[in-house]
Order: C-alpha cells, then structure tokens, then sequence
C-alpha cells in the first residue's frame, strides 16, 4: 500500500495464471480522478462483469486525471456479456485516462462492449 494505492506485483519470471471475473463481478474506480484497474494473467475471462474507470457526471476539476485501464495476456482477453469502460461522462471535468489491451487474440460475445471517450 502507497498511500491510497493498493497494488500487488509479481515476479517477472514466474508463470502466469488465469484471471476470471465472473456473475457480476468487477472492479469500479469511477468518481472524481485516479484509479488504475490493471491485470497481468496468461488468460483474462471476463463474464458477465464488468471494469469501470474514469470520471462521473458533475466530478473532477481542472487537471483531475482519470485512471488508466490496462489488460494484459500472454495468450487471451475473452469478454461475454460484460464491458470494459474507461469514460469522462458528459459533466465530468477532467483528462480521460488510457485503455490498454496487449493480447495474441481479443473476443468479445453476447453484447460486450469496450469503451474509452470523454466529452467536449
């Protein structure tokens, strides 16, 4: 913990495992500025959950930053009814962060999106 940042690392030479969020599962870091969602993982299965960064409505000031959404694996990001959104809602007043994908193959099924925008 560094402050209000809560991170966990590995190793680089250790294998990695697969990461599974499941049933409405998800990580939400969304309000007025900050909070990187990152995950490293051999396959990362995302089903019907979700990952929410970026700003809210009527949040954030002047130079508030977003939060940046990284995803990377060595083999598969698989997303089935779930989102991934990285997005300064229309009101939020802020920098948008970054959407990060590294994989070998990208699917996504049954209405999954993926978004990073902002607002003028």
């Amino acid at each position: 913990m560094n402050g209000d940042k809560l991170s966990l690392s590995v190793p680089d030479g250790l294998p990695r495992a697969d990461v599974s969020l499941t049933n409405r599962a998800g990580f939400i870091v969304s309000a007025g500025g900050g909070g990187d969602i990152a995950i490293t993982a051999k396959d990362i299965n995302i089903d019907n959950s979700s990952l929410n960064a970026g700003i809210l409505r009527n949040f954030g000031s002047s130079g508030s930053q977003a939060g940046d959404v990284t995803l990377n694996a060595t083999e598969a990001v698989t997303l089935v009814g779930s989102s991934v959104f990285n997005d300064v809602s229309a009101g939020g007043i802020s920098n948008a962060g970054n959407m990060t994908i590294k994989t070998k193959q990208l699917t996504g099924t049954n209405g999954s999106q993926i978004s990073a925008s902002g607002t003028l």
